[in-house]
């Protein structure tokens, strides 16, 4: 056999390959929610996580309750919190008030229950965040918006007309906003919609 023989086939098995490739690399996400439970958290953090009133079923976020959906333990013992609210959420003494029906926000929560820093983003539609990821030079937040979103004085357009996108945008360790783009919706984890309740 020569290879002009062969091509048809390696053309078809590169294809099959690419295909499934995106199946293969999301196989192993499962569920995204957070591992950290209330053996993790301080008492003060439990008390000041309380007093946000989170939801704990999908019916109390459709009435507007505060959605918590991510929780990130961090080595000095505090917490990094990414939720959504509906128009108007006081976080210790900052009060941070939607773009549209639904905002998200992000905060950093000390052992002792102070929050170090609180901040939000969102455009004119629901906006929910997914997850978040500590990396070395910064946070990277990803979720789910309609129409044009602001981040600080970062912004992110969504190209969908209609429906919501994926976007991603990222924080410095001080909760300042430094960057935000739409992104591929293939790229969020697979389950978008979990509650995190690892404060009960």
């Amino acid at each position: 056999m020569d290879v002009k023989s062969i091509l048809p086939f390696i053309i078809i098995a590169l294809a099959f390959i690419l295909a499934i490739s995106p199946s293969i690399l999301l196989a192993d996400q499962g569920p995204q929610v957070s591992d950290v439970s209330k053996d993790d958290l301080s008492k003060q953090q439990i008390e000041a996580i309380i007093e946000l009133q989170p939801a704990v079923t999908s019916a109390d976020v459709s009435n507007g309750a505060t959605a918590l959906r991510d929780v990130v333990l961090m080595d000095d013992g505090s917490i990094l919190v990414a939720g959504s609210f509906v128009d108007e959420i006081r976080i210790a003494n900052n009060s941070l008030n939607s773009y549209g029906s639904r905002d998200i926000f992000v905060g950093q929560l000390a052992i002792t229950g102070e929050w170090t820093w609180v901040t939000s983003g969102g455009g004119s539609g629901i906006d929910e965040v997914v997850s978040l990821e500590v990396l070395p030079d910064h946070i990277e937040v990803v979720g789910w918006g309609f129409g044009n979103l602001s981040f600080g004085n970062q912004s992110a357009s969504m190209t969908t007309t209609y429906g919501q996108d994926a976007w991603r945008s990222d924080l410095t360790s001080t909760g300042d906003w430094s960057g935000s783009w739409r992104i591929d919706p293939i790229l969020l984890p697979q389950s978008s919609s979990s509650l995190w309740c690892g404060f009960r």
